[in-house]
């Protein structure tokens, strides 16, 4: 399912209660772990987006990745406004999703 940004600032703030909860690891580390998990939930959405749009082309595919990493930005914008114990970069996604995509090219 395709989440408005509003959607995702709930889940992030969700999962890290989760993770500090069940975790042993450091409250950085439980942080970061929840970056990552709505990174991914993020590029999940890309293959949902592509088609439903019966999108193709990879210039159509770079624009959703884009869109995605918009979509990003702005649930740090709604982070930044709330009390978290760290901040959390805008370039994030795209550090996970260039990760992501040397792993799939690698065993693709």
């Amino acid at each position: 399912m395709i989440k408005k940004a509003d959607t995702y600032v709930r889940e992030f703030v969700d999962t890290l209660n989760e993770f500090k909860i069940k975790s042993v690891k450091t409250e950085k580390e439980d942080f970061v772990d929840t970056v990552i998990d709505i990174c991914q939930r993020l590029i999940m959405e890309i293959e949902e987006i592509m088609l439903k749009r019966k999108a193709t082309s990879d210039l159509a595919f770079e624009a959703v990745v884009k869109e995605q990493d918009q979509k990003w930005k702005a649930i740090v914008r709604r982070l930044a406004k709330r009390e978290l114990p760290f901040d959390v970069h805008p370039d994030a996604f795209l550090k996970v999703w260039g990760q992501f995509h040397t792993n799939m090219m690698k065993h693709g």
